[in-house]
């Protein structure tokens, strides 16, 4: 009995080195799948951002087709008054009122509200209804998406603004739109430094920032 128990620690420190080795495989396949994971869920939500992005632009094509002007476009003159905030995180916040009341083209100053875009496509039921603008309008990554328009060059211009999104889905989606990640050309940009865009940071993909959607007219 003393030599089986003295022959089975002999046995197991001679296998010790391919234990090592199969727990070191092991770790490397969990890592390389916890990886691949990663970069399936960030797909799966940059595939869902762009999807929002979409659905707010239909139905402000959609409203226009119907009324012949934008909603929120209380002059009628083919531009969206609202003005969203160069910042990765928007500042002003949409309204909390579930139904929307003096926040679209029918209050006096509303051509400037924030809220009057998405209240005047709630009021056509366009839009969800019964959510107030400041959870209708909320993006799948958890910031907020504003619509509006920026003037560059003399020339205003309408805009679909996602606020506070990591870079590495902005880079996804200007591949997706654009069919490349620079952020300072085409219909996505980099929008939290200026309208006209910046090149997407490269050093950090988790770093926030916000990404603006030219849907009308490219600067």
């Amino acid at each position: 009995m003393k030599w089986q128990s003295t022959h089975t620690w002999r046995e197991q420190r001679a296998w010790n080195p391919v234990m090592i080795a199969v727990a070191v495989v092991c770790a490397l396949v969990i890592a390389f799948v916890a990886t691949k994971g990663e970069d399936m869920l960030a797909y799966a939500q940059g595939k869902r951002l762009l999807r929002e992005l979409k659905a707010v632009e239909n139905a402000l094509w959609e409203y226009k087709d119907k009324t012949r002007y934008w909603p929120g476009d209380c002059n009628r003159d083919g531009v969206l008054n609202y003005q969203p905030e160069n910042r990765v995180e928007a500042k002003v916040q949409l309204s909390p009122a579930v139904v929307p009341k003096n926040e679209s083209c029918q209050s006096e100053f509303a051509e400037e509200d924030q809220n009057t875009t998405y209240s005047d496509l709630r009021i056509a039921r366009l839009w969800v209804y019964g959510a107030p603008n400041n959870v209708a309008a909320r993006h799948t990554a958890g910031g907020m998406i504003h619509v509006g328009s920026v003037e560059i060059a003399s020339k205003k211009l309408n805009v679909i603004v996602a606020y506070n999104i990591s870079t590495r889905l902005a880079r996804m989606i200007d591949v997706q739109l654009d069919g490349s990640e620079d952020g300072d050309a085409g219909r996505i940009r980099r929008w939290d430094e200026k309208a006209t865009g910046t090149p997407w940071l490269s050093a950090d993909d988790g770093e926030p920032t916000a990404l603006v959607f030219y849907f009308d007219q490219t600067p």
